[in-house]
């Protein structure tokens, strides 16, 4: 893209969300993806609800042309959790204070979590809610999608209590689960995993403890 930038209010027609932005689009197995962050480098898109599984072609098109066939893995469900600086995994308190080491940025108030605490985790990519969410629209705002009870948190290899697992409302793609920290963690950095339908989430996301 010749410019940088999210995607706006102004490009939410309707409710439905883009598929082009700034003469960038973007199609998986065929479908078109909603564009949600266009740079020069870097394109962010939510991928299309698809029944075929397995590596899919991707292909980009902007006002110089459309890319060559590309592949990526099509998955029911691909969990992750969204990262502060490649490690900590994006975690809020329900004042929505942020949990994370003190001094982890330097102008963001942050404190490390307590065991017992209840908790937010931030991520994407965990697959379907009941009810399903419209496709292509920001999640309303009236309706609560939440994912089934076979999601599993683990908290330094310990199950963590799920208190609730759903879409973010007026958001597109990110999902907020609500756990317990279990009681007993050990301070200092714990991993932090999620399960869903016999997927588990990357290595490498923590949560700092107190």
């Amino acid at each position: 893209s010749a410019t940088t930038r999210n995607w706006t209010s102004a490009d939410i027609v309707n409710g439905s969300l883009p598929t082009t932005m700034d003469n960038v689009s973007v199609t998986i197995n065929g479908q078109p993806a909603y564009v949600a962050y266009v740079s020069p480098k870097q394109l962010n898109v939510l991928a299309p609800p698809d029944t075929a599984l397995g590596n899919v072609a991707v292909q980009v098109t902007t006002s110089n042309g459309t890319s060559p066939s590309g592949t990526a893995l099509y998955q029911s469900v691909s969990p992750a959790f969204f990262l502060w600086s490649g490690k900590y995994a994006v975690a809020t308190r329900p004042d929505y204070t942020d949990v994370g080491p003190p001094n982890l940025f330097p102008n963001t108030p942050m404190t490390p979590a307590t065991a017992g605490d209840v908790i937010t985790l931030w991520g994407t990519g965990f697959g379907a809610t009941n009810p399903i969410v419209p496709k292509g629209q920001l999640v309303p705002s009236d309706t609560l999608y939440a994912l089934p009870d076979s999601l599993t948190i683990l908290v330094g290899n310990v199950p963590a209590q799920v208190i609730r697992a759903v879409l973010t409302p007026g958001e597109a793609g990110v999902y907020q689960i609500a756990i317990q920290v279990p009681n007993g963690t050990p301070g200092g950095d714990q991993p932090v995993v999620a399960q869903i339908a016999g997927v588990t989430s990357p290595t490498g996301a923590y949560i700092n403890v107190q």
